[in-house]
Order: structure tokens, then sequence, then C-alpha cells
């Protein structure tokens, strides 16, 4: 043995003397005894109250690109369904995702909206779009539909941020109450509480316009327009399939009031369709699997 290796051996019966030195000592024995006691009725509790602090992820019951491209009699997708640079994506913090452009054709006729699906590539065809919107921007519905699941976080992404850092001001946010059933959709939503505001371009730019945006969400099955009220949902430790999806709505149609009733009659015929993909309210966990399966 080398005389470094001699210097830093422990006397015999050094470990020894400091265990009993400890437990000889009353404070470490109570703080002992306390940490022991908390572990094990950690665990007891746990088990009895059947909390669940890994979550499992959620599968939609449908992809959100199944969504019709034609919804209702009136509504029509003129945009394509394209994924995002792989930045963006990364900060969006989900794969499960779409964005699309829906004309309404009381609105927009047949010649227009042939000339925005015969576009040629999709520069050319998001071009279109714009020159069309900019001369009947009340035909217009920009949807967007985002979907997390198996993950306790904050509802980072919502217009009340994102518009602001992009240089946009927000003008008196206020709640909607939307009643989605009507003659032909008896069976439809009756009431749905979105979020509400219309955004001011806060940079001077000319070219810019202000847009109105709805928002609101489904949360573990359930409805809600509130980003805090998702994220106390999030936080339930009861359950372990945990889930929401934010659906957006956007119209650059300048008439506020207008613009909101322009949402709900598209809603009308989007929500039964987006309820097709999202999972139902009741889920229940495969044996064996780390993924929860949607009860029909």
């Amino acid at each position: 043995m080398s005389e470094t290796e001699n210097e830093l051996q422990a006397p015999p019966g050094i470990w020894k003397q400091a265990f009993e030195r400890s437990f000889a000592s009353r404070p470490f024995v109570v703080a002992l005894v306390i940490m022991v006691v908390t572990a094990f009725g950690m665990g007891a509790a746990t088990s009895f109250m059947k909390l669940r602090f890994r979550k499992t992820p959620v599968e939609l019951r449908q992809p959100l690109e199944t969504l019709p491209q034609q919804l209702g009699k009136n509504w029509v997708q003129v945009s394509s369904d394209e994924p995002l640079p792989g930045e963006i994506e990364q900060t969006l913090g989900t794969k499960k995702y779409i964005f699309r452009d829906y004309v309404d054709k009381r609105i927009v006729g047949d010649p227009e909206i042939k000339d925005i699906l015969d576009a040629s590539g999709s520069e050319a065809k998001k071009r279109q779009i714009a020159i069309t919107e900019s001369r009947k921007p009340r035909g217009f519905i920009h949807l967007a539909v985002t979907y997390y699941t198996g993950m306790v976080d904050t509802v980072a992404h919502v217009p009340d941020r994102c518009y602001i850092a992009d240089g946009y001001a927000p003008i008196d946010p206020e709640q909607k109450i939307w009643d989605l059933s009507d003659k032909e959709h008896p069976d439809g939503d009756k009431k749905l509480g979105a979020r509400f505001i219309n955004f001011e371009d806060a940079t001077g730019i000319s070219s810019r316009v202000n847009k109105n945006v709805g928002y609101f969400f489904q949360v573990n099955g359930e409805m809600e327009s509130s980003p805090i009220a998702v994220r106390y949902r999030l936080q339930d430790l009861t359950r372990a399939d945990v889930y929401y999806a934010k659906i957006e709505l956007m119209s650059l149609w300048r008439n506020r009031n207008e613009a909101a009733k322009i949402m709900e009659d598209f809603l009308k015929d989007a929500m039964p369709e987006i309820r097709k993909c999202l999972p139902a309210r009741e889920v229940a966990e495969e044996p064996g699997s780390t993924t929860q399966k949607v009860v029909q």
C-alpha cells in the first residue's frame, strides 16, 4: 500500500464510533424517526387515496387531420395541412395539431374558392388566400387545434401572450357564451364559453391588420375557457389520464361583435367533428401499457 493510500485509510473502528455517537444524539434519532414515519406515511396515503403522480398519455380517437374539409353546408377548407418547421413545432410542444383556413361559401363564391384550390404550390395558395381574404374578410375563419397529453404543465401558448409577443395589444378581453345548437344541430353543445379578444397592431406597420380571436379548451373531457382552470384540472392527482386540446379561431373581420357571431356560426358545424377526434369523457388504462385507451 502506498504512503498516500495509507494516509487516506480510515482508522479501525471509526465508522462504528461515528454511528454510536449519532444514535446517542437524541435530535438525530428524533429526526430519523420522523423521516421514516413520513416516508411510510406518504406511501400509505398515496395508496389509500389512489393518488397518481405519474401522468400517462391519452390517445386521440381520430387524428386531427381527419377533420372534414367541408363542415356543414357552408364552410370549406381552402388551405393545405402542412407540418410546421422543426423549431416552431418544438416551441409549440406537440406534434398533434392542425392549422386551417375555412371559407364561408355564402360569402366567398365558387370561382374564388376554385382559384385558391387551383393555386400551384403552398406559397401560391397562401398568396391567393390573402388576396381573397383582403376583399372578403367576413368569409374567412382561421382554425387552430392543438393537443397535449401525458404531462402537467402551464398552458403556455395562448393568444393573450403569443399575440402580445408578436406586437399586438389586447383590447377589452371578454367572456363569450356561444349557443351552438339550432334547428340543424339539435344535439349540439347548448352553451360554450370562450375567451374573446380583439388585438390591435401596436407596431405601426401599415400592412398589419387587427385581429379578433376566440379560444377555449377541452380538458379531461370538460370544456373550459380559462388557462388557469385548465392547469388546475391537469394537476388533479386522482387521475393519471390527463389531456387538453386548445381550439382557437381568428377572424380579420373588423366588426368585433359580428366576428364573434361568425365564430359561433362556424363552431356549430365544427365542434361535432372536432369532438370525434378528441378523447371521450371516460378513459381506461390498458393492462401493461403506458398509454390510455378511450372507452367507446
